[in-house]
């Protein structure tokens, strides 16, 4: 059905790739090709948590992407939640995008009736004209639909909704198409008394830029508020109170009532503890703006911050283990690696080999590689458990029906029916006894010798 595949553009959305696919391609139907990319799923590419996204990759359009997480990292609006989301939490919404399942993702972000994105596409001029000199046409970029973001990162310039009935170009789903003469501008509905000059407005558009590119790490909420707390004591010589009523106070006086009061947060003084309460993530729908807003009054750069997190870590890491008379250094020994790889619980690990869970948490952060061994492993591990498990009881029940297999083993039998079936149809026939189940098809020893990983 697709036969020109165009490759996505920096910052697209979703919604304007996909409608760039439906012009390249000459299609007439937007449902059509909705259903056709997402496999009849119930499909919306302005949406924050899109499910159908693995029928979207094995499709043709898909060629252009390397895999769902660069899918998302991007071209998808969830990204402005990856620096402030647990990881634990951002992989779980990965994983049911994956399955397209986004039932609920929603309530997991806290998103309610209110949402830190524009409505409304918003563009930047400038953008607009460079782009229909290398492209032929303008598309949305996802920095520009957050809200507070009213001035373009990279032009310096005022972004707002595009007029059609102004301009000799129409707007079709994320896209601007000229009808022909492409060297006038665009008509763009800015905002009225914003301050291209306001270093507030600059630092926060520079910041969502770098949150969208992936340069912003992860912290926990409480080295976060840490930091934040640390760098607020810089501003007592400038005779504002401490704590949260001077974030509070910081923050009104670089941006203004009437800009936090439209980004959601209006100001009041009985309320000054707002910013503090956002960073711990009480208020998830707008976790991320209340965190740019406050991280980009406070730090020059995301190396500035970067620099701040490593510092408090390491402080953090040494008082524990300290209290805890545990090792900050990892020594590696064939034990701790043996462990480390197949052992599911790190508490266990660090009780085991003193050290401090933190500093092995921080490793695997670090790490991907041997994360993703040791998520391997660990998989590994749980299928040759389990295979032995129910290979024990076919042994010693040869007569016994997958229906008592499910009752006797349920655990295992609900592992394996997830994750290994093709092992578990071949080796447990369906109406016939299990014991026909052939004694050579057991791969494992059934004593308890020791496994290699």
């Amino acid at each position: 059905m697709l036969t020109n595949i165009p490759k996505p553009r920096l910052d697209q959305t979703l919604e304007s790739y996909i409608a760039l696919l439906q012009i390249e391609n000459g299609i007439s139907s937007w449902k059509s090709l909705i259903k056709y990319l997402f496999n009849g799923h119930r499909a919306d590419p302005r949406s924050l948590v899109q499910g159908g996204l693995s029928n979207f990759i094995s499709s043709e359009a898909g060629l252009a992407f390397t895999n769902i997480n660069q899918l998302i990292q991007e071209h998808s609006l969830l990204a402005i939640y990856r620096p402030f989301l647990d990881p634990t939490i951002w992989d779980k919404l990965i994983g049911r995008l994956k399955s397209n399942s986004n039932q609920g993702m929603l309530k997991t972000l806290g998103i309610y009736n209110n949402s830190p994105f524009h409505t409304q596409d918003q563009f930047c001029p400038d953008c607009i004209k460079s782009e229909f000199k290398q492209y032929g046409f303008a598309y949305a970029h996802r920095c520009h639909q957050i809200k507070g973001n009213y001035i373009c990162h990279k032009h310096k310039k005022p972004i707002g909704a595009f007029k059609e009935e102004e301009s000799n170009f129409y707007y079709y789903r994320g896209l601007l198409i000229p009808h022909s003469d492409i060297t006038s501008g665009a008509t763009i509905s800015a905002p009225k008394n914003i301050d291209l000059n306001n270093h507030a407005y600059l630092q926060y558009s520079y910041w969502v830029n770098e949150v969208f590119l992936g340069n912003i790490p992860y912290s926990d909420p409480h080295f976060r508020i840490t930091i934040v707390q640390e760098r607020i004591k810089n501003f007592s010589s400038n005779k504002i109170a401490s704590g949260a009523s001077a974030l509070n106070k910081l923050l009104l006086n670089n941006y203004g009532a009437s800009f936090l009061s439209e980004v959601g947060h209006p100001v009041s003084i009985n309320h000054s503890q707002w910013p503090f309460v956002s960073l711990q993530g009480y208020a998830h729908h707008l976790q991320p703006v209340t965190n740019i807003l406050i991280l980009s009054q406070l730090f020059n750069n995301e190396k500035d911050y970067a620099s701040s997190l490593k510092t408090i870590n390491s402080e953090h890491l040494t008082l524990k283990a300290r209290k805890l008379k545990v090792s900050t250094t990892i020594d590696w020994r064939y034990g701790l690696i043996k462990d480390l790889l197949c052992n599911k619980s790190l508490i266990e690990v660090s009780k085991k080999h003193s050290v401090c869970l933190e500093v092995l948490k921080v490793f695997l952060v670090h790490s991907p590689y041997f994360k993703a061994r040791r998520e391997k492993a660990k998989y590994n591990a749980l299928k040759r458990k389990y295979r032995r498990i129910i290979e024990k009881h076919i042994l010693e029940n040869p007569k016994s029906t997958r229906s008592d297999l499910f009752y006797q083993t349920r655990t295992a039998y609900n592992w394996v029916i997830k994750n290994d079936f093709s092992w578990y149809d071949k080796a447990v026939p369906t109406s016939r006894p299990c014991s026909l189940f052939k004694q050579s098809t057991i791969p494992y020893q059934l004593d308890n010798a020791s496994q290699t990983i």
